[in-house]
């Protein structure tokens, strides 16, 4: 008699195709496309194609340090004190893209822009966009309005040179701190924002803004003896938060010898010389760069 033996075996278990870290990758871009837009996220192939433009700044010197210019689509700022020649430099830049066919755009706080200086800096006065804001809410408004509009070259001048509203509505005679680091930490976080690229299908953007930020310069009170008392107002956010800072100094002038002949009371002719002064001589020095090593 034979005996049969029946053995019970687990039926095989269905195997599942292995999802690659690529396949997760993209169900996760389209889960973010499909939430905030198409082009939130872009391969580096497509973003390669990006190439920023530099605007001169009208000093070669100045150019060769910053390879070329300003650099577009991001926040260069420039400070130094008064009479130093921060405002022609930004005069110069603005020429230089016009010249290019660039719209430009100036936002001033400090003084009321003067035609004639401008147009001896080879400006374009009739289509330079000219603000005068009234606060410093105001003008940051502006300028980032400007910034997404993309107008070629947006200059503040300085970002430090008005009061904001709350200073507006207290009186001379009220004490408080000043608010003027917050808002233009503010400021720089939201250009930095208007500065993104336009989201497309490959996020691409063909004309982003160079923005210029200029500011003044301020004196520490107590600095030891063999330090610089001078700094740059408007807080850390203002220094960290842009991409070119560069500060301006004059270190000396420029001067041509005359001389002229004159008489005497006893009617004797005699020389005189002097010197003229036809310039000064700036020093630049780049502080703060995010496109290319430290120190080179």
């Amino acid at each position: 008699m034979a005996v049969i033996q029946l053995v019970a075996t687990k039926p095989k278990a269905k195997t599942e195709p292995k999802v690659t870290p690529d396949e997760r990758i993209a169900v996760a871009i389209s889960e973010l496309n499909r939430k905030f837009g198409k082009g939130v996220v872009v391969r580096g192939v497509d973003q390669a194609a990006i190439v920023l433009d530099r605007l001169p700044t009208g000093s070669l010197g100045l150019d060769i340090g910053l390879h070329g210019g300003w650099l577009c689509g991001h926040v260069n700022v420039a400070w130094a004190s008064e009479g130093v020649g921060k405002n022609f430099v930004a005069c110069r830049t603005i020429a230089l893209a016009q010249q290019t066919g660039l719209s430009a755009a100036i936002i001033c706080v400090e003084s009321s822009l003067d035609p004639q200086w401008y147009e001896l800096c080879v400006v374009d006065v009739d289509r330079l966009y000219i603000a005068y804001p009234l606060t410093l809410e105001e003008g940051m408004e502006t300028t980032v309005s400007l910034v997404r509009a993309r107008c070629g070259v947006v200059v503040f001048d300085s970002v430090v040179g008005m009061s904001t509203g709350a200073e507006e509505e207290k009186g001379l005679q009220d004490d408080g701190y000043s608010t003027i680091p917050s808002k233009a930490g503010e400021l720089i976080r939201r250009l930095q924002t208007a500065l993104q690229p336009e989201r497309s299908p490959k996020g691409l953007d063909a004309n982003p803004s160079c923005v210029l930020l200029l500011n003044q310069v301020r004196e520490k009170i107590g600095t030891a003896p063999g330090f610089d008392p001078e700094y740059m107002p408007g807080g850390r956010g203002l220094r960290h938060g842009n991409h070119n800072l560069v500060q301006l100094r004059r270190i000396g002038q420029i001067s041509v010898p005359r001389h002229a002949w004159t008489r005497s009371k006893v009617g004797e002719l005699e020389r005189k010389a002097w010197d003229e002064p036809v310039g000064q001589r700036i020093q630049w020095k780049l502080i703060h760069t995010k496109f290319q090593p430290q120190g080179s």
